[in-house]
């Protein structure tokens, strides 16, 4: 940095004039893989912080992540990945796509996640293997879990089993239903009759 004084009627003025810092690589996101095709899983690019991956709701378990990177001055030459917690690796990636499990010209090596929390950081390097400078780090914490959505369940609440009615026995049937998603409708069957659909709570 250069320093230089000017004196103007009794006033000192000091200047000092240097080189601007020159901009730093940046793992800007996150993306998971489907190790299988090769392509984005969506609702996951980028892989969010504080991401749930539920496995039986994903297109594969064959997984993979890539740092996504944003070099200004085009020198990016490794990431660095580290992950912990319920599964763990280190990977040092020196060629473009950098993928935490690696890859051979674009086609993902595929990697399984354990049921747990993870935190997992990738760091650029302007150097090949994690050498040079490191930029901008990107941390994201996730959680992977295995819950499988039951069938619905449902339970005619009235009229109660045995219930009798004089003719001409008119009587209204109501039941409970629940799912672990959302219920669209409960239908009404007498033996393989169709009785009726209802579709708005209560049923």
């Amino acid at each position: 940095m250069d320093l230089s004084v000017l004196i103007v009627r009794g006033t000192l003025i000091i200047t000092m004039v240097g080189t601007p810092l020159a901009a730093q690589n940046t793992v800007q996101s996150l993306t998971l893989i489907n190790a299988d095709s090769n392509a984005p899983v969506v609702g996951f690019d980028p892989l969010a912080d504080g991401s749930t991956l539920n496995l039986p709701d994903l297109p594969t378990s064959n997984l993979n992540v890539r740092a996504n990177v944003v070099s200004p001055e085009g020198d990016t030459q490794s990431v660095v990945f580290a992950l912990t917690g319920a599964t763990t690796k280190n990977q040092t990636e020196s060629v473009d796509p950098y993928a935490m499990n690696g890859d051979t010209s674009g086609n993902y090596n595929a990697f399984n996640f354990s049921e747990g929390a993870h935190t997992l950081t990738a760091t650029p390097y302007s150097g090949n293997s994690g050498g040079g400078t490191a930029g901008t780090a990107l941390t994201v914490n996730f959680s992977v879990t295995n819950i499988s959505a039951g069938p619905p369940s449902v339970a005619i609440t009235s009229p109660t089993s045995g219930t009798t009615t004089p003719p001409p026995g008119n009587f209204t049937i109501t039941a409970d239903a629940s799912d672990d998603g959302s219920i669209t409708g409960v239908e009404f069957f007498e033996g393989s009759n169709s009785l009726g659909t209802d579709t708005t709570a209560p049923y």
